[in-house]
């Protein structure tokens, strides 16, 4: 079962009167998984990783890292490549 089902299940079984802690044992979810808000895309690195792909076709994601890094940006290279890729 997929997370989100699983979330699903828990929230059903607590509606039914089931504790939260008793729900989560019997779905087999963590509460850190329960919890665990994901972080949004930052759309603005996300365009500016899109125009500097669109004028430099060839270069790959280190050469768009190191564009971002000599423009100003604060970004981790994994995280380009994670984008970019």
């Amino acid at each position: 079962m997929s997370r989100s089902t699983k979330e699903r299940a828990v929230d059903l079984l607590v509606e039914e009167g089931l504790s939260l802690n008793r729900s989560l044992d019997v779905v087999l979810l963590p509460k850190s998984s329960y919890y665990y808000q994901p972080k949004a895309i930052d759309e603005e690195t996300m365009n500016e990783i899109r125009r500097l792909a669109f004028r430099w076709k060839r270069e790959g994601y280190r050469r768009i890292y190191r564009r971002l890094r000599r423009s100003g940006r604060t970004i981790n290279h994994k995280k380009v490549y994670r984008l970019y890729c």
